[in-house]
C-alpha cells in the first residue's frame, strides 16, 4: 500500500521492505534489522532467549496479510524451517498485534525496531531468531519523476537515523 502510494505520488516517501524494480520509484538501502519472536509474558521461554522457530510450535501466529511486503519471506521461513503453525491470524496493525499478543498466547514475528519498547520485558517477551536468524531490509522510496521537498528529506532522514540507532541498540544488548 505505502509503495503503491508513493509510486501514485500520494505521499512524498516511506520506509519499507524492499519492492520488485519499479521505474516511478528510487530506492536507497536505509538499514537491515532483526526479526524477532515475540510473546507474552506468561511464555515459559525466558525473555531475550533465543528460539529455533521449527522447535517452538505449535505457532498461533499472527502475520501481515498477503499485500504486505514482509509476509512472502515469512511464510517462506516458516515453510524452510518446518514451523508448526497451527493457526494463522493476519493482521496489518501493528498496535493491534502488540496487544493481542501481550493479553493472549497468539505470537508474532516482528522486527526489532518496532519492538525497541519491549526490550526490558515487562509488557512482552522477546527472543532472538536462531537456527537460522532472520532479517529483514529497509529502503527509502520515493517518486522518481520528482524531487522531495526539504522538510519530507528531513523527516525521512530522522526516521532512518532513528532505525539504524534502535538496530545498534539491539544488536549491543543482544551480540
Amino acid at each position: 500500500v505505502l509503495t503503491d502510494s508513493v509510486a501514485r505520488e500520494e505521499l512524498d516517501f516511506a520506509i519499507v521492505p524492499p519492492v520488485a524494480a519499479d521505474p516511478r520509484l528510487r530506492s536507497s538501502h536505509v538499514a537491515r534489522d532483526r526479526e524477532l519472536f515475540v510473546t507474552s509474558t506468561r511464555t515459559t521461554r525466558r525473555h531475550l532467549q533465543p528460539v529455533s522457530i521449527a522447535a517452538a510450535g505449535p505457532l498461533r501466529l499472527i502475520l501481515p496479510t498477503r499485500g504486505n511486503a514482509r509476509r512472502a519471506r515469512l511464510d517462506d521461513y516458516l515453510k524452510s524451517v518446518g514451523a508448526d503453525v497451527v493457526a494463522v491470524l493476519e493482521m496489518d496493525a501493528m498496535m493491534g498485534t502488540l496487544e493481542l499478543i501481550a493479553s493472549s498466547d497468539w505470537v508474532s514475528i516482528l522486527p526489532a525496531t518496532l519492538c525497541y519498547p519491549d526490550l526490558d520485558g515487562q509488557q512482552r517477551r522477546i527472543h532472538p531468531i536462531a537456527d537460522p536468524p532472520l532479517f529483514v531490509d529497509y529502503v527509502l522510496i520515493t517518486p522518481a519523476s520528482r524531487t522531495v521537498g526539504s522538510a519530507a528529506t528531513a523527516f525521512a532522514d530522522t526516521l532512518a537515523r532513528q532505525i539504524r540507532l534502535i538496530g545498534e541498540a539491539w544488536t549491543e544488548r543482544l551480540g
